[in-house]
């Protein structure tokens, strides 16, 4: 619930639910992706890109200008964040 509570906030901009994390170890033969993904699943954690969500119609408006997805690899309902 802390998380929810979080993402509302942060819509506002005040980056309250800002996180993440990386490590790397070695040589990579491809490009690394450094840019955040900001709908993160409060539920299972994964991360998802914007583009992917509003390509598959996974996007909703829910009242007003605040809209939500709903997570493709658990379901849960979440908040989503434009970057």
């Amino acid at each position: 619930m802390l998380s929810y509570a979080a993402r509302v906030i942060g819509l506002f901009r005040k980056r309250s639910s800002s996180n993440g994390w990386a490590f790397y170890f070695g040589d990579f033969p491809e490009p690394i992706e450094t840019s955040p993904w900001t709908n993160v699943c409060a539920n299972c954690g994964a991360g998802h890109l914007e583009a992917s969500l509003a390509g598959n119609n996974n996007v909703r408006r829910l009242f007003m200008a605040v809209k939500s997805y709903n997570c493709p690899f658990c379901g849960a309902w979440n908040p989503f964040k434009k970057y």
